[in-house]
């Protein structure tokens, strides 16, 4: 086996080494990207993003290319990574240096073309994230704001914002999400328990339904309102 040119490059490889090759620079992004705890794509900042970059490009090139030393690019990894917790740091310190603040696209019902010029936003653009918040008409809009994740959020005139059970007088209603009890044919007891539920209860409420047996769902789930919401096979 050629390990000098395994670690330092050479012009031909035998696939063995070339693999271990690829294998050694695939862990190290991993574990890269596990130090830098890299958030989600739409949230990363920019010297976020740049350095996952050049870390998949080291890689990459290290793979691929055999006359590349690969000391040489697990030390640009190791070294990226050290740059990108620097970075990650002193955005943590100083985020009024690194982080984009939001950029005011409507304010006080008044559509602002610099800012949407600064935003590299058209018009078709921002109607578009409107109808994303739900919202389809311009006169409802009181602000919006391109954030630093890439979306934009929108604050409704007061007349436009939807009424509020409080503010209705209405006594308070559970919004928890539906609890699976039955997935593919299979009765999730763990959830049966919790809600102090047994089978017998469930093929009672499944029976109602006109299911014969709980074999026969592919999905039941309790409603907030405590209704059974079932879906056959």
């Amino acid at each position: 086996m050629d390990w000098h040119g395994f670690l330092f490059g050479a012009q031909q490889l035998p696939l063995p080494l070339i693999m271990l090759r690829a294998v050694l620079l695939y862990t190290a992004t991993v574990v890269a990207t596990r130090v830098l705890r890299f958030r989600h794509i739409g949230i990363l900042a920019k010297h976020n993003y740049l350095v996952a970059a050049a870390v998949v490009g080291v890689a990459g090139a290290g793979i691929i290319n055999s006359r590349y030393p690969l000391v040489l690019g697990l030390l640009s990894i190791a070294s990226l990574t050290l740059i990108g917790m620097g970075l990650s740091y002193l955005d943590l310190k100083l985020p009024q240096y690194l982080r984009n603040n939001p950029i005011p696209l409507i304010s006080y019902g008044k559509m602002n073309k610099k800012q949407l010029r600064k935003a590299s936003m058209t018009i078709d653009n921002l109607l578009g994230q409107l109808r994303l918040n739900g919202v389809f008409d311009l006169n409802n809009v009181d602000s919006a704001y391109f954030e630093s994740t890439g979306k934009v959020s929108v604050f409704k005139k007061p007349e436009s914002q939807p009424v509020l059970r409080q503010q209705m007088g209405l006594p308070h209603k559970n919004a928890s999400p539906p609890a699976q009890l039955v997935y593919d044919g299979e009765i999730m007891e763990e959830n049966l328990h919790k809600l102090g539920l047994d089978k017998k209860w469930l093929e009672t409420e499944l029976q109602k339904q006109g299911f014969a047996s709980h074999k026969n769902v592919f999905l039941a789930a309790l409603l907030a309102d405590g209704t059974l919401y079932v879906c056959s096979l």
